[in-house]
């Protein structure tokens, strides 16, 4: 993101790198009442404690999206290729969605995760 805005922090007076994770990186921001990128699921877990807005989000450029992938079989023998498989195929069926958009909703308010699969990673994930 700072390359794209034509920025190089480091050395920055008003820069912080916390070399923590980002649980810890959002104290850090919440004690400076500073800016920090996170994710969702961590700003969610953390946003009342912290008690900071957010300024930015469902802008393509900061999506964070996860992939599942089966293992090569023909590469790693031992693998449980069918396990995996079985796994992805789950993981990207509607019922497998729905739990990921239903994850943390109850708790607070939002899904932690947004669903995003779609037929052509499903059929990815078969080649």
């Amino acid at each position: 993101m700072w390359k794209r805005a034509g920025i190089d922090p480091k050395g920055q007076a008003w820069y912080r790198e916390t070399g923590q994770g980002q649980g810890q990186t959002m104290d850090v921001a919440s004690q400076f009442q500073a800016y920090a990128f996170t994710d969702r699921g961590t700003y969610l877990t953390q946003a009342k404690r912290i008690g900071l807005p957010i300024l930015v989000e469902n802008d393509p450029a900061l999506f964070n999206i996860y992939h599942v992938m089966p293992v090569n079989s023909a590469r790693f023998p031992k693998v449980n290729a069918a396990g995996g498989q079985a796994f992805a195929d789950w993981i990207v069926s509607p019922e497998g969605q729905d739990i990921i958009g239903e994850f943390g909703k109850a708790q607070y308010g939002r899904s932690l995760f947004v669903p995003a699969a779609n037929k052509q990673e499903s059929e990815l994930l078969r080649n």
